[in-house]
Formats: C-alpha cells, structure tokens, sequence
C-alpha cells in the first residue's frame, strides 16, 4: 500500500512514504532472503544477493534500494512480465514509485501508483496518492538546468546547518535537510516569494508527525521556477507548504523558514561539510569507502553503523539537531540499556504536536561510522515506540554526531558517508 503521509520532526521535516511489505514468499525463495527483505535489512539482502543467484524480486529491491534506476527498472521489469496481476508485481510498482519520488520524478511515480491501482483497485491508500501525485504533476518535473561545482558557507540554527540560496531570485537561507524528501517551507514565505500554489484534496492533505499524536494541519503545494544553490541551478522545485505557527519555523525568522530535501539534494550528487564551516556541492570524488555504506528505506537516506561487532541501521537526517537510539536498539541491547542508571522521560515534538517517551540515557556510545568513530554523549534510548518507520531502525542519526568530523562527505553517486 502507498500511504502518504508526512512525518516531521522539530528540526527535521521527513516526508515518508510509507507502504506495506508483508508478502508471503515462494517455496523456491530462502528463508534468510526473505527474512533480510522483510526486515529492510537493505545491506544484508545486498551481500546475500551477491552470494547467490537470488530471484529479479530481490535483485530489483537491492538496486532501488542503492539508487541503480536502470537495475531496478530491467529486474522489476521481468517481475512485473512474468505475472503483471501478482503481489510482486504491486510491490515492484511499490518501489519503483519509492524511487521515482525521491528524485522528483512525479510523473513516473504517478504511472507506478496507476499500475498498482490496476492490480488493487480498492485500496484507499493508493487512490489518496494518486490525487497527491496528480496535484504534483500540475507542474513540470524538478529539473536541473545547470550543474555547477560550489564551495559556499553554512552556519547553524536551531541546531542544523543553514545554506544561502535563491528562490526565484530572492536571498533566502535554507536548512539541508536529508530527512525531508520534498522541500518544505512556511506559508508566510511561500507568499513572499511569489510561488504559484497548487492546492491538494484534503484527505490527502493531513500531517502525521514523529511525535505520533493525530495530526492536526494541513499542507499546499508550491513551486518555485528556480532555485540556485552557488552556482547549481534548478527549476520547478515542488515545496510542501505549512502554517507558520508549526515548528520549526515558529524558532525561525523570515527568509529562513524553508528546508531542502533529499529530492534536492540528491540532485547535487555531492556534498562535504567542512567543521570550519565551508560547504562544497558537486564535487568529483573517488569512491569514499570500499561497499556503499549509504541506502534508502522508501524515502529516507540509511546508514550502516558499526557498535559491540555488531551493525545498526541509522536514518540519517542532518535536520535533526540530536540523535538518539530507538526502541529497536533497546531490544537488542536490553543487557546494556538495564544498566543504564538513569530513566527519565523524554518530550518527542513534531509538527503535529508533542508527546513523551520513556527514555535511558547510556553514559556514551562509541559508533563505528563512515570509516571513523564518533562518541555519542549521553546516548539517549527510546523505550517507546514513535513513528512504525523509525522504529524500524536503530536510531537517527543527527547533526550533533556528524559535526564531530573535521569533514562529513556525503555522495549519492556511490551511496557512501565518510567522516573525516
């Protein structure tokens, strides 16, 4: 199913689209293949995949998965030939439309979710996103008109970092944000700059946030003709359009309630943060680690950590200004988190409102990451469930632990993080 809905957080805005991928395996498949895949153990099905000749279904899911478009179109392609009614056809649908979303390919995905309605033509999810996809396609594709190579400045607020950028030819400063997959901005600032609205039906139109409580706003859509980050240009860049009593932008003063997404950011095909404070973008760069140590789970970017010989799942989000371990990592170091001394509550806010959730914090984490290590203190463990998304994984990965490194280098080309 294609549910769409948005999950954001006080510094970090995640537009996820969430779909379910429960399937029953056939008799021909392994048991561990399957059981990687329906764990969105993405690195783990990548190396099984390698080892063995495993069915198009799995190749298909790892080249989405690691952002090979031309793979996971020629793998999901022969799936979807082989029987276009099939559950593997929907879900090969599924991820392509993932794929093409998180490119800004609205088009394409608009054609995924047709094809899915083809074989469930009931279902209420992908009707819901068939309309927001529809309203997206009002306007043309995100393009880029001219890829510049840029070293710029970036400062911090609210904890993440902020970049200087023009929106249809007026300053403005904008948070990069990874944990957002369209752009996002404040009603307030959409109207300053002039951007052309489009509106979405209304019972698509709700956000559901990270804190997890019932969504209570509504967002637009607006579309910025250019936006020129240095000397790299793009056009009809969609933005998702909040109320400016909504965090973070009530923290935010004009001209900065704005964020970039994935889908823009991955257009750079690079970006290095500097400790002193630089930002390159498009940089010409060698492979930065031997494996790709960076994939997508539906919309969001997934790091591959390492703690106690042991590997954890991360979401990256440079929005958020603190990273924390998730009840999936209280479960599977129950031993360690017992031992923690203290247990308090801790307030999750989100778009949609605020909650609290139990909470032990860990004296320090010592995580292997991005061919280095970085020191988590106090590492803070969630004891309650959030979002179902993020409780999939072991933890988000924020600012305060990339920023240790005197250079954070982020490629979408070869998928890698590397911290130096």
């Amino acid at each position: 199913m294609f549910d769409y809905r948005l999950r954001c957080g006080i510094a970090s805005l995640c537009f996820l689209l969430i779909s379910s991928m429960e399937f029953a395996g056939d008799h021909e498949e392994s048991t561990d293949i399957e059981s990687l895949y329906d764990s969105h153990d993405w690195f783990g099905l990548r190396d099984a995949v390698r080892a063995r000749k495993a069915p198009a279904f799995y190749r298909g899911a790892v080249a989405s998965a690691f952002g090979d478009l031309q793979g996971a179109r020629e793998q999901f392609g022969s799936v979807i030939k082989s029987a276009p009614k099939s559950h593997r056809a929907y879900q090969s649908h599924n991820m392509l439309a993932y794929l093409y979303s998180r490119t800004a390919q609205h088009r394409r995905a608009l054609k995924e979710i047709e094809q899915m309605l083809s074989i469930r033509p009931d279902n209420a999810s992908d009707q819901a996103g068939l309309r927001l996809y529809t309203a997206l396609c009002q306007s043309l594709d995100q393009s880029v008109t001219e890829r510049g190579h840029s070293k710029l400045r970036y400062e911090l607020k609210i904890g993440s970092p902020f970049v200087s950028v023009s929106v249809n030819g007026k300053s403005v400063k904008y948070m990069f944000d990874t944990g957002l997959n369209i752009s996002m901005m404040s009603e307030s600032e959409a109207k300053r700059l002039g951007l052309t609205f489009y509106q979405i039906p209304t019972d698509v139109s709700k956000i559901e946030g990270s804190s997890g409580v019932q969504p209570q706003a509504n967002y637009q859509i607006a579309i910025a003709e250019q936006v020129s980050v240095g000397a790299f240009h793009l056009s009809h860049v969609p933005f998702l359009v909040t109320s400016d009593s909504q965090e973070p932008w009530t923290d935010l003063q004009q001209g900065e309630r704005g964020a970039l997404g994935i889908a823009v950011l991955q257009a750079f095909r690079s970006l290095r943060f500097g400790q002193d404070g630089t930002l390159e973008i498009n940089l010409r760069l060698k492979n930065l680690t031997a494996q790709p140590n960076l994939c997508f789970e539906k919309a969001s970017p997934i790091v591959e950590a390492g703690f106690a010989r042991k590997k954890l799942r991360l979401v990256l989000d440079t929005g958020a200004a603190e990273s924390h371990l998730s009840i999936r990592f209280a479960s599977e170091f129950a031993a360690l988190v017992t031992k923690s001394v203290q247990k308090d509550v801790r307030d999750i806010h989100g778009i949609d409102g605020s909650r609290q959730v139990e909470a032990a914090t860990l004296q320090e984490l010592r995580l292997q990451l991005g061919g280095g290590y970085t020191l988590l203190r106090p590492a803070q463990v969630l004891l309650g469930r959030t979002n179902p998304d993020l409780d999939d994984f072991h933890g988000v990965l924020g600012w305060d632990l990339l920023s240790q490194a005197r250079s954070i280098t982020l490629d979408f080309e070869s998928m890698a993080l590397a911290l130096e």
